[in-house]
């Protein structure tokens, strides 16, 4: 299916918004769908303390990934959701408690790990051996045991229109700048926010979380290949929402496995 623009008609009684996104194959109108919210960066002090904090520099040495701390799968069927700017610089996805979840999730070592949220960062997080991209997409997942992992995605900046990720530069262009909400009149489809399939290859490592409260015991995989978005888009995202990378931590004797 031809990918196709989104629209937004904005409603001044209400401050929201309909939009179409390009998505491939995405149902219109599903419900099932998490809430998307934009959430004040929390402001807290950077901790002194714990030895596997996140993000790290992806370098070498690297070991191969086993069997048993792979991806097996990833499931994101689309779903609707609801975008609330509330005057910060992140986007995260949250289950809509008035409609059923949307089951996205992935698995590894045969255990499910639940969608919960996604959300920016710019510049990247992690560093690929000491390059540092514009942009990183986090995306949450939690167990029913309440182990966290995360997918990475770096995000690279081009001049030209070839293989620029039209998802996100839909997504990005959706967020209000102001205090209000859109709702968009179609799903959205995550699996258009990964590198394509051919192009997976990841990194993973134990970790912690970013934002406060720093929390470690984070599975992290951050994929090795980048999406793209034009660097006017970057540059219009940047005027709009202040910059929120935390600055990388030492690796202290982890083990970084590559798949």
């Amino acid at each position: 299916m031809k990918l196709k623009w989104f629209k937004v008609v904005l409603l001044s009684l209400v401050l929201s918004a309909t939009v179409v996104w390009p998505v491939m194959g995405a149902p219109t109108g599903e419900r099932g769908s998490p809430e998307v919210v934009s959430i004040n960066s929390e402001t807290c002090i950077d901790p002194v303390i714990g030895t596997s904090q996140s993000p790290i520099d992806l370098v070498a040495p690297l070991t191969a990934i086993p069997s048993n701390k792979e991806i097996q799968s990833i499931f994101y069927p689309a779903f609707l959701p609801k975008i609330t700017n509330k005057g910060g610089h992140e986007i995260s996805v949250i289950d809509n408690p008035s409609f059923p979840a949307s089951g996205s999730k992935i698995t590894i070592n045969s255990v499910d790990y639940k969608l919960t949220e996604f959300h920016f960062h710019t510049k990247s997080e992690h560093h690929l051996n000491g390059t540092e991209y514009p942009m990183e997409i986090h995306i949450k997942h939690q167990s029913t045991s309440g182990q966290n992992v995360v997918i990475g995605v770096f995000v690279e900046s081009v001049t030209g229109p070839a293989d620029v990720n039209e998802t996100l530069t839909a997504l990005l262009d959706t967020i209000p700048v102001s205090n209000a909400s859109v709702t968009p009149s179609s799903s959205i489809d995550l699996n258009l926010l990964l590198p394509d399939a051919n192009s997976r290859s990841y990194y993973h490592y134990d970790g912690s979380l970013t934002t406060c409260p720093f929390t470690e015991g984070i599975k992290w995989y951050v994929f090795h290949t980048p999406i793209k978005i034009l660097n006017t888009d970057l540059a219009k995202y940047n005027a709009n929402f202040a910059h929120n990378d935390r600055n990388t931590k030492p690796l202290n004797g982890r083990t970084i496995y590559v798949k």
